[in-house]
C-alpha cells in the first residue's frame, strides 16, 4: 500500500532485516488454526492463520522500531503516549489492516477486479521470499504454507489496487489546497558555510580568499580543520536561535555570493548562498496538506463504508492472541 497511514506496508527486505534482530527461544505464542474463525466481513470468513499473517507483519515492524530504540523486549510494554502499550497498538493495527484488506478485496471482486500476470508473479515471489526468510517453525506454528501466503498476498494486491482507486475517487481538490498555501511563507535558502570559533578566527581570515573562490566549500576540507557544512532553511522560522544576525546576512546575499566574515555570539562564519528560489519546502508543504486532506476524506468515507457492512470479531479467540512473541 502507499505510505498513507491506513495500511502497514513492509517490504520483504525489512522482513529480512528484522529477522536478524529477533531473539530465539521458547515461544508461548498462540498456535494458529486454519479452521479457527476470527473475523467475519459480511459473508466472508477470515481464519486465525490469515490473521496471524497481519500480526506477523505488525511484529516485524515493532522489532525494527525496537532495534532503533535499542530497548529489545521492553518495547512491547512501552506506553504509546495514549495509555496503550505498543503491543496493544500493534495488535489493533493488525486487526484494522485485516478488516480493510478484506473489505476492499470483497468490493474489488464484486466490481470484477482481476490480478494481472505480473501481479501474480510478484505475489508468488514475495511468498517464496517469506518462506526462505521466516523460520520454518514459525510458519508451521502459524499454519502459513506457501500456498496460503500466495492467497493472502493476492488478496492484498487486489485490495491495494481497489484502495488506490477508492482514494482517487474521493476527488480531493489539490489545486484548491495549493491556493491556501503561500509560497512566500516557504521561501527556502540553501547555503554552505565555514565556521570558526573565536580562537580560530585567524585561520578563517587567512583562508578567506580561497573560500570566496571555491566552487564548493567541501573542496577546502583537506586544507583546514575548520567546520564546513551546508544548510537549507525557511526564513522567519528562528533557525539560528541566538545567532540572530545570521539570517539577515544570508537573506541579503544574492545566489552565488559569498559573505564577508560574519561575527555572532558563538563565533565567525563565511557563508555562500547557493540558492533562494528552491521550491522544495513549498512543495513539501503542499504535499503534506494534500495528504492530510486525503487522510481526512478517507477516514470519513471509510467509516461510512464500514457502517454499510457487517463486521464481526470473534473476541474470545482474538483476546488470546499476544503480540511480541510470535516470531520467537
Amino acid at each position: 500500500m502507499k505510505k498513507n497511514g491506513h495500511f502497514i506496508s513492509i517490504g520483504l527486505v525489512l522482513i529480512i532485516m528484522a529477522l536478524s534482530l529477533l531473539a530465539t527461544g521458547c515461544s508461548t505464542a498462540v498456535k494458529a488454526k486454519s479452521e479457527t474463525l476470527v473475523l467475519t466481513v459480511d459473508d466472508t470468513k477470515v481464519y486465525l492463520n490469515e490473521m496471524m499473517y497481519h500480526v506477523m507483519l505488525a511484529e516485524i515492524q515493532g522489532e525494527l522500531y525496537a532495534s532503533v530504540l535499542q530497548n529489545g523486549e521492553e518495547y512491547w510494554d512501552m506506553d504509546d503516549g495514549n495509555g496503550a502499550t505498543m503491543a496493544e497498538v500493534a495488535k489493533d493495527m493488525a486487526m484494522d489492516n485485516a478488516v480493510k484488506y478484506q473489505l476492499f478485496y470483497d468490493l474489488a471482486m464484486q466490481e470484477g477486479y482481476e490480478l494481472t500476470d505480473e501481479e501474480k508473479a510478484i505475489c508468488k515471489s514475495q511468498a517464496e521470499n517469506i518462506m526462505l526468510n521466516i523460520p520454518s517453525e514459525v510458519l508451521q506454528r502459524l499454519e502459513l504454507s506457501e500456498e496460503q501466503l500466495i492467497i493472502i498476498l493476492n488478496k492484498i494486491a487486489i485490495a491495494t489496487r481497489y484502495y488506490n482507486d477508492f482514494v482517487k475517487a474521493l476527488n480531493v481538490d489539490e489545486a484548491a489546497i495549493k491556493e491556501t498555501i503561500d509560497a512566500a511563507d516557504y521561501q527556502q535558502y540553501d547555503m554552505e558555510y565555514v565556521y570558526a570559533t573565536k580562537e580560530e578566527l585567524a585561520e578563517l581570515e587567512e583562508l578567506k580568499e580561497e573560500i570566496t573562490n571555491a566552487t564548493d566549500f567541501n573542496q577546502l576540507s583537506d586544507k583546514t580543520s575548520l567546520k564546513i557544512g551546508a544548510l537549507s532553511f525557511i526564513s522567519g522560522k528562528d533557525t539560528f536561535g541566538e545567532e540572530t544576525n545570521l539570517e539577515e546576512e544570508i537573506v541579503n546575499l544574492n545566489p552565488g555570493e559569498v559573505s564577508d566574515i560574519i561575527e555572532t555570539v558563538k563565533g565567525y562564519y563565511v557563508i555562500k548562498l547557493k540558492d533562494n528560489i528552491s521550491k522544495d519546502s513549498y512543495e513539501a508543504a503542499v504535499s503534506d496538506a494534500v495528504e492530510r486532506a486525503q487522510n481526512e476524506a478517507f477516514e470519513l468515507a471509510y467509516e461510512k463504508l464500514k457502517k454499510e457492512h457487517q463486521i464481526t470479531i470473534n473476541k474470545k479467540i482474538w483476546e488470546k492472541v499476544k503480540v511480541g512473541e510470535n516470531l520467537k
